[in-house]
């Protein structure tokens, strides 16, 4: 990946990267976003400790399913998930090309970095996302030669791209000529490029001319970078063979990466073989027209959006769009039958991995099939095919597509709208809905409409929440009949699975070694069936029903089962069994070994985005921190865990080895309740635990944070330093004031009433003095970096730096003004830059102090400091001679 000509504008992205959460890149389709976004994403990696994400917002074709889709991309279960997960380690998040779905990925972009502190967003868009605090980098095309010369970026790129084709050129005359008609768009100026194996630049120049000519009415509408791009995609696509023409705009259905099968399947020739389909793929990315990706040893292509959309339009204009929909539909249930079918005897680590991989394609189909099929059963094929994806990811979006289904076709009487319920109910019981997944189960049962499958999964979920609502003996008969059923039809993963949850059901009765027996036969009828899953699934279980005899033994088995559900990449098995595990250590008084696998099942389940599993890592928590004498903590996690919902099959409702102890506890959101629990394990952790930080806390580091006429007295030990005062200052000195308390933004800035919008924030007047103001500031930087005055140079970017946000906080789509938002939305975004400012002018004099307060300082609608070492800090009041030492309490 590179950014040729694009020096400026990476030294500007990375400097706002630097210091800004919310970076947009916008700019004309093909003028080199996406490439400039990732390559500086690429290289600013190492500034962040989780390094840099991408979410390609091509692949969602559904306005309601941006948010549940770029919390899949970004690896959790669900946008709810997502938004509770408190990060404590900065990531570069790239959300690629939002300009279809704008406003969707604009209100997930501020939820999200409104919920969560760590995120830097760089967007890519042909508009702003018009948020607050959003820095805007407008992307124009490559410099382009002057006439008469030959040097500049556009005729560099042209050149260099010549050159990956295999034609080894010097600029000339031609290729400066044809740089300046292209527009300097890079898009343009590679497909020009790709043509120099058959045709010299001189000959492209002409043919294009004639192109131009040829088309003028449509192409003198728009801009002339747009007519110019159209001009050079509308001619590379004449220059393909018709074969290849066809093939190209077959693939425009495609909204992500596709295999060279797939695009058989779904634009290649019906009579054709899939060797003619790999033939045309190859010289469509010889021609620029399809990008090839190569990772894990496969090759998968794609389309750039521009290219997508001209092929999208031939498609409309030829009638064939609904003709390749079709066939792309075909294709992903062909591929998710085969998947399921696979699964069914016996399900491998390898096909569920598959099948979360084909996600996306599954969801846009069913869509597809909502929005076209005169019949249900295709639609009710892919909901029933989505049962295998609920328990791992995207259970809310699959519980929305399941009901949009079954209310689509209510009355249908197709075999498979029984497994389309089970899905929905498996949603429903996975969300904490037991009373609604059991009557919606139940209901379909009475009905005994024939199925391959619901007449088992609809009874496992009926097992499931039985279980999950304390009924043992309704979850015991429930599983039994599951197990039995499952083997009637053939579904031998689904029947060893069903036995080992009743062996556990049946141990916490007290009956372990009957329990036992059932699941050491669960774990060789997997065996038998080749079914790794469910063989991993049988052993954890039988280490967590040890527990009830024989401890010791207990953990031994569960070590060796973690190691299995790691090699294999089975979250869920290695989640109950770090449970288990932590439950032994608990049970045996290890405190240190409880919170050690404690903090690792809430690690894991974190990377996985599993927080519908929080109640789980409570449930182990609380009595660990019972154990260590937080009780007041353990009971605060205690009353929480009480009101999650249940989703382990190892949740011993009713009959837990270690009972929880609300007491007077606290029901705290999940985001606290996690971050809580982070703190108070790491601290155990420590070879002194609690009672040693309790001992160290008059030792502990000192700060200085205090006021001084117009400086302030800030440093983190016994030197102290200097600073300039400003409003962030005073900010920051608030929060330390008040350890891990919230205070909400309103309070920061003053205001006691979160206001409506109150209309433009600049007016016409207002915003030319502004600018004008902005070339001022540019002017006196430019000449202070030439004399070497640092501090006037300071002093003129922090103007134009405020001056900037100001700008791009009231100026909205093609520079109209953009009326402000609520007071609550202008006080997040006003005390986050205000707190940022601050950091950053501490960080020139004390850089520890600086790491520090990014580390401990969360801002957002509610701001607090929450360090994880406890610091004494000395502070001044700004009215009164008092000073105040504040140590974070443990």
């Amino acid at each position: 990946m590179d950014a040729l000509g694009r020096d400026e504008e990476m030294a500007l992205l990375a400097a706002r990267l630097r210091d800004r959460r919310l970076v947009t890149v916008v700019g004309p389709g093909g003028i080199g976003k996406t490439t400039l976004a990732r390559t500086a994403a690429e290289r600013a990696a190492q500034d962040f400790d989780e390094g840099s994400l991408t979410v390609d917002m091509t692949l969602v074709d559904d306005h309601e399913g941006v948010r549940e889709s770029l919390a899949g991309q970004l690896g959790y279960a669900s946008g709810r998930a997502m938004l509770q997960t408190p990060g404590d380690r900065p990531v570069l998040i790239v959300v690629d090309n939002c300009e279809h779905v704008l406003d969707e990925v604009a209100d997930a972009v501020d939820q999200l970095l409104g919920s969560c502190e760590m995120p830097t967003v760089l967007a890519t868009s042909r508009s702003p996302l018009e948020l607050p605090g959003e820095v805007v980098v407008a992307l124009g095309g490559l410099a382009v030669p002057p006439p008469g010369a030959l040097d500049a970026p556009a005729v560099q790129v042209f050149v260099e791209r010549a050159r990956d084709a295999g034609v080894d050129l010097e600029p000339d005359e031609a290729i400066a000529e044809l740089c300046r008609r292209l527009d300097g768009v890079p898009l343009a100026l590679e497909l020009a490029a790709a043509r120099t194996r058959t045709m010299a630049p001189a000959e492209i120049l002409r043919a294009l001319d004639v192109g131009i000519e040829v088309l003028a009415p449509p192409r003198r509408r728009g801009t002339a970078r747009h007519r110019s791009l159209r001009a050079a995609i509308d001619w590379s696509y004449d220059l393909l063979d018709p074969p290849h023409r066809r093939l190209v705009a077959g693939l425009a259905v495609f909204a992500g990466p596709f295999s060279v099968d797939a695009a058989h399947a779904v634009a290649g020739d019906p009579e054709g073989r899939a060797d003619d389909t790999a033939e045309g793929l190859a010289a469509l990315v010889d021609a620029s027209m399809v990008m090839a990706e190569h990772a894990d040893g496969a090759t998968r292509f794609r389309l750039l959006e521009t290219i997508r959309a001209h092929g999208a339009e031939v498609l409309d204009a030829t009638g064939a769009r609904t003709h390749h929909e079709r066939r792309l539909v075909d294709h992903t249930i062909e591929r998710a039958t085969r998947i399921l079918r696979e699964g069914a005897s016996g399900w491998s680590s390898s096909a569920l991995t598959e099948l979360l991989d084909a996600y996306g394609d599954l969801a846009a189909a069913v869509r597809w099939c909502v929005a076209h099929d005169e019949d249900p059963d295709r639609a009710l094929l892919l909901v029933a095919v989505l049962w295998g994806v609920v328990h791992q990811a995207h259970t809310e979006e699959v519980g929305r597509l399941a009901q949009q289904v079954l209310e689509r076709w209510p009355a249908t009487d197709a075999p498979l709208r029984a497994d389309a319920v089970a899905t929905a109910a498996t949603c429903r019981y996975m969300l904490g809905d037991l009373d609604g997944a059991v009557a919606m189960a139940e209901a379909e049962l009475d009905v005994g409409r024939p199925s391959p499958f619901a007449p088992a999964t609809l009874r496992r979920v009926v097992a499931q929440a039985r279980r999950a609502a304390g009924d043992a003996e309704g979850a015991v008969e429930a599983f039994a009949a599951t197990a039995a059923t499952a083997r009637s039809l053939g579904l031998v993963a689904m029947a060893t699975e069903a036995d080992a949850a009743r062996a556990q059901v049946i141990a916490d009765l007290g009956r372990v070694e009957e329990a036992l027996d059932l699941a050491r036969g669960a774990e060789e009828e997997a065996r038998r069936h080749g079914s790794e899953v469910g063989v991993t699934w049988a052993r954890a279980i039988q280490g967590s029903i040890l527990l009830r005899s024989d401890v010791d033994a207990a953990a031994t088995l569960l070590d060796r089962v973690l190691g299995e559900a790691h090699a294999i990449r089975y979250h869920a098995a290695a989640s109950v069994v770090l449970r288990a595990r932590a439950l032994a250590d608990v049970l045996r008084r290890d405190c240190p070994g409880a919170a050690a696998r404690t903090l690792q099942m809430l690690e894991d389940l974190l990377a996985v985005g599993a927080t519908d599993e929080m109640r789980a890592v409570l449930e182990v928590a609380a009595p660990t921190l019972e154990l260590a004498g937080r009780t007041q903590v353990a009971r605060d996690l205690a009353a929480t865990a009480l009101v999650l919902p249940v989703v382990s099959i190892t949740a011993s409702v009713g009959h837990e080895l270690v009972p929880l102890q609300p007491g007077d506890g606290r029901i705290l959101p999940v985001r606290d309740a996690i971050v809580i629990v982070r703190q108070e394990l790491r601290v155990l952790l420590e070879p002194e635990g609690w009672d040693g930080v309790e001992r160290r806390a008059s030792a502990t580091r000192r700060g200085t944070f205090r006021p001084d006429g117009d400086m302030w007295e800030v440093g983190l030990g016994d030197r102290t330093w200097r600073v300039r005062g400003t409003k962030g200052m005073h900010d920051i000195w608030r929060l330390l004031g008040s350890p891990s308390r919230e205070v909400h933004s309103l309070e920061l800035v003053g205001s006691a009433v979160d206001e409506a919008g109150t209309g433009p924030r600049l007016d016409e007047t207002a915003r030319r003095a502004y600018e004008q103001r902005v070339r001022e500031l540019q002017a006196d930087i430019d000449e202070a970096d030439d004399r070497h005055d640092l501090a006037r140079a300071e002093r003129a970017r922090l103007e134009l730096d405020a001056l900037v946000d100001e700008l791009t906080s009231s100026l909205g789509l093609g520079g109209r003004a953009r009326s402000s938002g609520s007071s609550a939305e202008r006080a997040r975004s006003t005390v986050t830059q205000r707190i940022r400012a601050a950091v950053r002018r501490i960080e020139a004099v004390d850089p520890g102090l600086a790491r520090h307060l990014r580390a401990s300082v969360r801002t957002g609608a509610f701001c607090c400091y929450e360090p994880e070492e406890p610091v004494a800090w000395v502070r001044g009041a700004p009215t009164q001679g008092t000073w105040a030492v504040c140590v974070r309490s443990p």
